[in-house]
């Protein structure tokens, strides 16, 4: 929830950042304010899910599957056993390098839309199996907002522009 988002993840990088020298211009002001009135905007109660944590496109990759559960490629003569005996397989996707805890499933899908790498079909699926809560477009950029501000701290001001952007959006 809010208390979690802004304790536990957003207060300890805004402090690292800080101790950093990387809250430049009006960062100091804005930042508390933000985390002062999270649940403004993430007051919403979503149903805990299990998250990868570090969902971006280079934590994804499409490898071949040919475990006797995984079903047979399309059209594979002899069925199933034929297609497990001859090695014939399926392309599955895998996702690696996870950080993983519970939260709101759109943490998830926040980090995949920011760093790019996932075509708008995996969104689309993903929306048609779990709909979103209404005002998840609102969300996101809260959302993103840790991945930026642990990016502003490993790799410096490239990533204070879009920082401030999301600053402006909500405490202006």
């Amino acid at each position: 929830g809010p208390r979690h988002s802004r304790e536990q993840r957003l207060a300890v990088l805004v402090e690292r950042a800080g101790r950093q020298g990387r809250l430049a211009a009006l960062r100091p002001r804005r930042l508390p304010r933000l985390l002062d009135h999270l649940e403004q905007w993430l007051g919403h109660r979503p149903r805990p899910s299990l998250l990868h944590g570090d969902l971006w496109g280079g934590n994804w990759m499409a490898g071949w599957s040919t475990s006797a559960d995984a079903p047979p490629e399309e059209g594979a003569p002899g069925g199933p056993t034929r297609a497990r005996a001859t090695g014939a397989g399926v392309a599955r996707p895998y996702l690696i390098d996870p950080a993983v805890f519970y939260g709101d499933a759109e943490l998830d899908l926040a980090m995949a839309a920011l760093f790019g790498g996932f075509p708008p079909s995996f969104f689309a699926a993903y929306a048609e199996q779990r709909p979103l809560a209404p005002g998840h477009e609102d969300r996101r950029p809260l959302y993103q907002l840790y991945y930026l501000l642990a990016h502003l701290v490993l790799f410096g001001e490239t990533y204070g522009p879009a920082v401030d952007r999301v600053l402006r959006r909500y405490v202006g």
